[in-house]
């Protein structure tokens, strides 16, 4: 057996140490498969020449071990994928390459190789010198001192090569017997005997005729097993040689065009088969066409039309498609299959928007890109005529710029605006009470607010005082302080009014203050049994009552003297005394807070309606007047 190369001890450390070369042997070079692809790809984009190839090698530094034939071996491998329609590089195409340069294996598809002949040929010469029936052909490499080179091979390909190997060395054996083991199983010859396609019938394989052959060309993507069924062959009874020795015969022949059977009803009903599996075909070639459809352009279109308009309908080839199944099979309007084909101008009206696109496209980024600060869409139509003198709708300039891949990051939503805002609309309670303070019985409304003291030297510190009055007598239920303005604050207000029982859902109001946003807080609420109640966002007057205490608290208590917390709660605590028991007011009949709750609790219902009405025309007095004010401030808002 000549092999393409020798390797030397001192070329195989050297190509050993290389960086493109995974293993290297006596007899071949196994290259890495990422050096190979990249080797594609420049060899692509190099229009398919060779010396892109030999200057890879080169820079390398591999020309000069490598054998001659290496770089023929990558060129002819590369443009068997190239031909095929899977471009990109195939597993395995490294072990591939090594062993059609070393001379064993010749290309054969883009993913496949062969034994050459004479390779082959000393493959089954020294099995059959083999002191005993080899029981692999990883076996026979392996006593030809071929170890490594047994590696390049898959295992399935070992395999149908061994069965070859015993179906070689049956020739001249003297134990025919043990062959027949080997190979066990067979094929009905006469099974076979009408079929026109058949010429001769082995043992483990069939032999076809040139007429078979000659079908079979028209068939190219169909494998050998499915083709064999279309001309009723069993295929179960071949063996892999068979079926390998019949694809091989697929590959070398050439198509001649003249196909003589005699005719019968067996030749007609494959002949059947045949014209059955090529429509089969041809539709699945459609449904990829249409699939491709979409995005092609009209120029593209137009081609796919004359191509259409080429392709053989019944009229040639009756057992075909018409002219209207193929348009509609490649997914073609019928509209613009006949525009495509006689009207001249069809599709450029797509190319010259493209075209006027493209240069619209170079006008914005030259405005995008201007002194290398952020632009808004906005600020790109604006600064659009100063800097290129061309005009463009807002929706062009964003449908461009999409295209493009370009977006802006100007003003980008705030993630935690956005949160405060969800937050919010969760948790935002309506407006109950609608400022309706005194038109209520004892009991039924809670109103509460939060503020801060300074107090301590200098008022250096600060504590932070809750109160909850209930609106319709003035009475100060709980006034407490903390260090912290926390939920815990709010917390311990609500457990300290659990003292004053309320009627049954009664409001508790509020504004919309952190504190009173909480989850926690609003179950609280809601496990006394009463409905919350929030002001609107930044109207202190639908707090009025609470605000206008806070007032009054800070103009009367000196609190800010006190130095240490302890003596400002023990001063808020009297004061909370001094507040309900003897602090009269003026608009509650100059009672104190604790008498008028007692004045209320002793009217009768009537007398407490008459109350009620009193107070409404109050409220509506009040309302009035404030529309009225709201109207004034309208007309001079902005003056």
């Amino acid at each position: 057996m000549h092999f393409a190369k020798e390797y030397t001890q001192e070329e195989i450390s050297t190509l050993g140490k290389n960086k493109c070369v995974r293993n290297a042997t006596k007899y071949s070079v196994l290259l890495e498969e990422s050096f190979l692809r990249e080797v594609f790809q420049s060899w692509k984009s190099g229009n398919n020449d060779k010396a892109v190839i030999t200057s890879a090698l080169h820079d390398a530094s591999l020309d000069n071990i490598l054998s001659s034939n290496y770089a023929n071996s990558i060129e002819e491998g590369f443009r068997l994928r190239l031909r095929s329609k899977f471009e990109e590089m195939p597993d395995r195409f490294a072990e591939q390459l090594a062993a059609c340069a070393c001379g064993i294996c010749r290309w054969y598809k883009p993913d496949r190789t062969m034994l050459t002949r004479e390779f082959e040929d000393a493959l089954i010469s020294h099995a059959k010198s083999m002191s005993s029936m080899p029981q692999s052909a990883r076996e026979v490499f392996t006593d030809m001192g071929l170890a490594e080179e047994s590696k390049l091979m898959t295992s399935f390909r070992m395999t149908t090569l061994y069965r070859e190997l015993i179906l070689g060395c049956q020739k001249g054996s003297a134990d025919k017997e043990a062959v027949r083991q080997k190979t066990e199983g067979g094929i009905n010859a006469e099974a076979y005997t009408g079929n026109p396609f058949v010429a001769k019938v082995n043992a483990r394989s069939v032999v076809m005729t040139d007429a078979f052959y000659g079908l079979a060309a028209f068939l190219p993507e169909l494998n050998t097993k499915t083709l064999l069924t279309l001309f009723e062959v069993d295929t179960s009874g071949i063996s892999a040689a068979g079926l390998y020795s019949i694809e091989k015969q697929r590959h070398d022949r050439q198509c001649t065009g003249e196909i003589a059977v005699p005719v019968s009803p067996s030749t007609i009903r494959i002949l059947k088969n045949v014209v059955k599996a090529q429509n089969t075909a041809i539709r699945e070639n459609f449904a990829q066409t249409k699939a491709l459809v979409p995005g092609l352009t009209c120029l593209q279109k137009k081609a796919l039309c004359r191509q259409l308009s080429e392709y053989p309908s019944t009229n040639e080839y009756p057992a075909g498609l018409s002219r209207s199944e193929i348009i509609r099979a490649a997914g073609i309007r019928h509209t613009a299959y006949y525009k495509a084909l006689h009207k001249a101008n069809y599709g450029l009206q797509e190319e010259r928007k493209k075209a006027q696109d493209e240069e619209d496209l170079k006008a914005l980024k030259a405005v995008v890109e201007y002194k290398g600060f952020e632009k808004g869409v906005r600020q790109i139509y604006m600064m659009l005529p100063d800097l290129t003198g061309r005009h463009m709708a807002i929706s062009k300039i964003r449908r461009l710029l999409r295209s493009a891949g370009i977006r802006t990051k100007i003003r980008e939503p705030n993630p935690q605006h956005q949160s405060r805002q969800k937050f919010l609309k969760e948790n935002v309670r309506p407006n109950l009470l609608q400022r309706k303070f005194r038109l209520h019985r004892p009991g039924e409304v809670r109103q509460s607010d939060v503020t801060y003291l300074n107090y301590g030297p200098m008022e250096s510190m600060r504590a932070y005082a809750s109160s909850c009055i209930d609106p319709a007598t003035g009475r100060l239920l709980v006034f407490n302080i903390s260090p912290n303005n926390d939920l815990q604050l709010a917390l311990d207000t609500l457990t300290r009014l659990a003292d004053y029982p309320t009627l049954e859902d009664a409001l508790f109001h509020t504004d919309q203050g952190i504190l009173y946003l909480s989850p926690v807080f609003q179950a609280e609420v809601a496990k006394m049994g009463m409905q919350q109640s929030m002001s609107k966002r930044g109207n202190c007057w639908d707090n009025a009552v609470c605000e206008s205490f806070f007032s009054v608290f800070k103009t009367e208590v000196p609190y800010w003297k006190c130095q240490t917390y302890e003596e400002l709660e023990a001063m808020i605590n009297s004061y909370a005394d001094y507040y309900n028991n003897d602090r009269h007011q003026w608009d509650r009949m100059k009672m104190t807070p604790a008498e008028f709750e007692k004045y209320l609790n002793s009217l009768s219902d009537e007398d407490f309606q008459k109350y009620i009405d009193l107070e409404t025309a109050k409220y509506d007095r009040m309302k009035k007047h404030a529309e009225s004010l709201a109207i004034a401030r309208n007309k001079t808002n902005g003056v």
